[in-house]
C-alpha cells in the first residue's frame, strides 16, 4: 500500500499512474497469495481481499479517466450500447468493492459464525 500510496508522484493526474499502481497492486496480491506472509491465515486472506479491492478501486479510477479523457477529446462519442455496458461494469466494480471485505471475513470465520448462531447445524 506504501508503495501504491508513493506512485502519486509518478505522472500525476495521468492514466499511466493509475495503470502502474494496478500493476504494483497485482504483483504485491500474487505474492501474498503466493507466499501468505501472515503466520494466521485469516490475516493472509484478509490482506488478500484488501490488495484484490485496492486493485479493483484502481481500475474504477482508471476506467472513470479514460472515459474522462474521451469525452474530452470528442473523439468518439458514446452510443447507447458504450454507455449501458460502462454503467454494467461500474456497478459490477462498486458492488466488488463493497462486498468483496465482509464476504471474504464471513468465509473465513463460517466455522466460528455456525457454532455460535446454529450449534445443531454441526
Amino acid at each position: 500500500i506504501m508503495i501504491a500510496a508513493l506512485i502519486i508522484f509518478l505522472w500525476p493526474g495521468s492514466a499511466e499512474q493509475l495503470a502502474f499502481a494496478i500493476f504494483v497492486s497485482a504483483v504485491y496480491l500474487v505474492y501474498v497469495l503466493t507466499v501468505m506472509p501472515f503466520a494466521n491465515y485469516r490475516i493472509g486472506s484478509l490482506q488478500g481481499a484488501m490488495l484484490a479491492t485496492q486493485g479493483a478501486t484502481l481500475f474504477y479510477g482508471l476506467l472513470m479517466s479514460m472515459d474522462a479523457l474521451r469525452l474530452q477529446s470528442n473523439a468518439v462519442k458514446k452510443s447507447a450500447y458504450n454507455q449501458v455496458a460502462s454503467t454494467i461494469l461500474l456497478v459490477l466494480l462498486s458492488t466488488v468493492i463493497f462486498l468483496l471485505p465482509p464476504v471474504t471475513f464471513l468465509y473465513d470465520n463460517r466455522i466460528e459464525i455456525l457454532m455460535c448462531c446454529a450449534p445443531s447445524l454441526l
